[in-house]
């Protein structure tokens, strides 16, 4: 008698061991996952940088010399009221957008503090034209989704 209960107490401590195990391998396998997924990237540089490169791939196709502001939107179909976009080539600039956000990244630039700032993406570009002249191409984008990138 003595010796069953020694085995269901070795049993039990067993059980508790192997229960313990499980719970530290579900927590840490929780942790690790709610650690990875709650980090907070911001990836409107990266979406800024593919807007700009939409943008020269638009103007490289049309030609400099009948680029518009209706081509340029019909090429990007963006929300308005969360991107501004300023293009300047050859003495002729094309904007369209939420221009209070080229307001908040000068600024930013200023050195003003804010606690959502925009995301302001600026690009300089060569292009050569139909007559074979080098044309500056000057790609300004700023992105607001202060909540929707984060």
């Amino acid at each position: 008698m003595k010796k069953a209960k020694k085995a269901q107490l070795g049993n039990a401590i067993t059980w508790l061991y192997k229960f313990l195990i499980v719970i530290a391998v579900v927590g840490s396998i929780t942790y690790v996952i709610a650690s990875h997924y709650s980090k907070k990237i911001d990836i409107r540089n990266l979406e800024a940088l593919a807007i700009s490169e939409k943008i020269v791939e638009c103007i490289v196709e049309k030609g400099l010399d009948k680029v518009s502001e209706s081509s340029i939107k019909n090429c990007l179909k963006l929300d308005e009221n969360e991107v501004f976009v300023n293009v300047s080539f050859q003495d002729k600039t094309i904007t369209f957008g939420n221009d209070f956000l080229a307001t908040l990244c000068k600024s930013q630039e200023k050195g003003l503090k804010l606690t959502y700032y925009p995301c302001c993406f600026k690009q300089k570009l060569l292009l050569l034209d139909q007559h074979k002249k080098l044309s500056e191409l000057s790609i300004s984008v700023f992105i607001k989704k202060v909540r929707k990138n984060l």
